[in-house]
């Protein structure tokens, strides 16, 4: 799920919650976190000045990463919307 609200910086903020019963071991958990912080910094640009707040509310599993990014980024843009 993802969040958003306007701020009055000039540029876009994120973080993202990913909760121990999602995902048990720190290290998928660390992992998810910075695939999503990745694909947050490449489109940073398209967003207007927002607050992002991103929660796993899904385990994803390493195979599926990929289609984990393109989620993420079209869920962002449609927050902004």
């Amino acid at each position: 799920a993802v969040s958003a609200r306007a701020n009055a910086l000039p540029c876009s903020r994120l973080a993202v919650r990913v909760a121990k019963r999602v995902m048990k071991s720190a290290v998928a958990r660390n992992r998810i976190r910075r695939c999503v912080k990745e694909a947050f910094r490449q489109q940073r640009s398209a967003f207007v000045p927002a607050d992002f707040l991103v929660s796993l509310i899904h385990p994803y599993r390493e195979d599926t990463l990929r289609a984990a990014r393109q989620e993420l980024e079209r869920l962002l843009l449609a927050a902004t919307r």
